[in-house]
């Protein structure tokens, strides 16, 4: 097992910003799957070349004070968090160092393998934060959002509904490659102005088809 934590004090809001906080391990054996919600993710099909920076997108109206992230591979090996201070004045995509030392490890040719789940908040500990999206490049149209699940041997969807309340089901597909032990599923969220993505929820049956609890997705776009 190898662990890594860095401390970097200070952020320029001219510049790509320095984690405040960062670890990251690399496992030869895991045992435990990961969380439900395993990413968000601009394009989680995409093969960075490179890397060394990162991509979230925050709306200009999000009056968060940290940005907190949380990375896994797919196959549950590698783990990392990051936490930044974001700077008061900021553009819609803010570019993050991301400084890990297991580069050959995490460029992978079986896509989606790196999953991102990063939320903005007051503090990393708070529970009220929201979810942004987090990619690797800037895209020229974005048109949909990527959600990696951990939903076990059961069906998931996403549910988010639009401004009048009606629900929109956004299905969960089983990823093919292996092993899947941190998330199998990808689901696809095509943007819509309508949609009222704070409101977003993962959902799932059991093995009977009986509703489980939802798992808010509060996304903040």
């Amino acid at each position: 097992m190898v662990f890594l934590f860095a401390l970097v004090v200070g952020n320029s809001a001219a510049g790509p910003l320095q984690p405040v906080h960062f670890e990251e391990s690399l496992n030869p054996e895991v045992r435990v799957s990961g969380a439900t919600r395993g990413g968000l993710l601009l394009e989680a099909f995409e093969q960075p070349a490179s890397l060394d920076r990162l991509l979230v997108r925050i709306p200009a109206h999000t009056r968060a004070k940290q940005l907190c992230l949380s990375m896994i591979t797919r196959d549950g090996r590698y783990q990392a968090r990051m936490e930044f201070t974001l700077p008061d004045t900021r553009d819609e995509f803010v570019e993050l160092i991301y400084p890990t030392r297991f580069r050959e490890e995490l460029i992978h040719s079986e896509e989606p393998y790196l999953a991102v789940l990063a939320r903005a908040g007051q503090k990393c500990e708070n529970a009220a934060a929201v979810f942004v999206p987090a990619g690797w490049t800037r895209p020229d149209v974005l048109s949909r959002l990527h959600v990696v699940v951990n939903a076990g041997n059961i069906d998931a969807f996403i549910v988010i509904p639009d401004m009048q309340g009606r629900e929109n089901r956004f299905e969960c597909v089983r990823i093919q490659s292996s092993p899947t032990v941190a998330f199998n599923r990808l689901c696809t969220i095509e943007l819509d102005e309508t949609l009222d993505l704070m409101q977003g929820e993962i959902r799932r049956d059991d093995f009977f088809g009986n509703p489980m609890p939802a798992i808010a997705l509060p996304i903040a776009f």
